[in-house]
């Protein structure tokens, strides 16, 4: 490993984990080992808070490694350290990683279109990012997982369990990591998610993103802060039309009228990036004979725990063969969790 890296953690942790601080100290000294030398130490062992990170199955990627996210690079105050848990993509042109934001407090309009445009973009290829909030994020991530995409969550706080914030939202987190993705974050381990932390998050949303998506936001909200982000740093702005007397759709809305895209289907988005919508290899391989099977045990409603009884299969393969017969209209989810096939 780096040395410089192990003094930029512990540079971190002497700045009580704001970013802007290690930015500071950085621009001073020619290297973080020497600004280390230079610093008030506060008893922090650099080698000790290593050790604690790898126990913790937390890595960190620096500014100047070439594994950096480079659309992230590209950003006005780029972190100057990443710290991650689960695992970042090779960032090549195969990648285009599209964000997807809105409220907290969605309606069920919108939680819907923000699972489903999750789930067929990533199932087509997409790289899903959102924050891991609850509402309009949570959806976005529990898409792409359906469709067996990969996602990554950026987050205003450590990304160990104990700081992680939301804490609702942790086994989410360790079903993303598990699954292939990535939980991030420019705070150390410890850190608490404080409330201008989340104006910093979304600039690594937007900036981590080819393309933003807002679902459901109001006129002020963090997610039109990311979508004012995103517009700086020359990114993509998609927002999804609303009623014009729901709150919640003001934000996409206005948004609309102030010249983003507007965006009526997940395939608006293929046909902006020239990618065809197609379903993911991997999708495809968990299936088999498994589409036939959970149309045939369609013949009425149920629900996902029923089928998996019925079919006494893995639960990544039901999810993989849902979504792809839903994909082709062959069934359609009517409730969260309940299925049913199309006429």
């Amino acid at each position: 490993m780096d040395s410089s890296i192990k003094y930029l953690h512990a540079l971190h942790l002497v700045g009580n984990g704001e970013p802007q601080a290690l930015a500071k100290t950085l621009e001073k000294h020619e290297s973080a080992e020497s600004a280390w030398w230079a610093a008030d130490k506060k008893d922090i062992d650099p080698d000790r808070e290593m050790e604690k990170l790898v126990r913790a199955g937390i890595w960190i990627i620096e500014k100047s490694n070439p594994d950096y996210p480079p659309l992230l690079k590209e950003i006005h105050e780029a972190p100057e350290i990443l710290y991650v848990k689960g695992k970042l993509p090779k960032w090549d042109e195969t990648i285009w990683p599209i964000a997807i934001v809105g409220t907290r407090k969605p309606t069920e309009y919108g939680k819907n279109i923000a699972r489903q445009f999750a789930e067929e973009l990533a199932g087509g290829g997409a790289l899903i990012i959102s924050g891991c909030a609850v509402g309009i994020d949570r959806e976005a991530h529990v898409g792409a997982l359906k469709a067996r995409g990969k996602t990554i969550a950026v987050v205003g706080s450590g990304v160990n369990r104990d700081s992680f914030f939301p804490q609702a939202n942790w086994s989410l987190a360790e079903t993303i990591i598990k699954e292939g993705g990535a939980v991030i974050s420019e705070y150390p381990p410890g850190t608490p998610a404080l409330p201008h932390h989340f104006p910093e998050r979304n600039r690594i949303i937007s900036g981590l993103s080819k393309g933003l998506v807002v679902v459901e936001a109001q006129e002020k909200s963090g997610a039109l802060i990311t979508a004012r982000l995103a517009l700086e740093e020359n990114r993509d702005v998609f927002a999804v039309p609303g009623p014009i007397t729901s709150l919640t759709s003001r934000g996409p809305n206005r948004l609309i009228k102030d010249g983003a895209t507007p965006l009526l289907a997940a395939s608006d988005i293929f046909e902006a990036y020239g990618k065809t919508q197609t379903i993911s290899d991997q999708a495809n391989e968990a299936l088999g004979s498994l589409e036939a099977e959970v149309l045939k045990s369609l013949s009425e409603q149920k629900s996902f725990d029923d089928l998996k009884k019925d079919l006494v299969c893995d639960t990544g393969a039901l999810q993989a063969a849902l979504s792809l017969l839903e994909l082709k209209n062959k069934i359609q989810e009517t409730e969260p969790g309940i299925y049913t096939r199309r006429a």
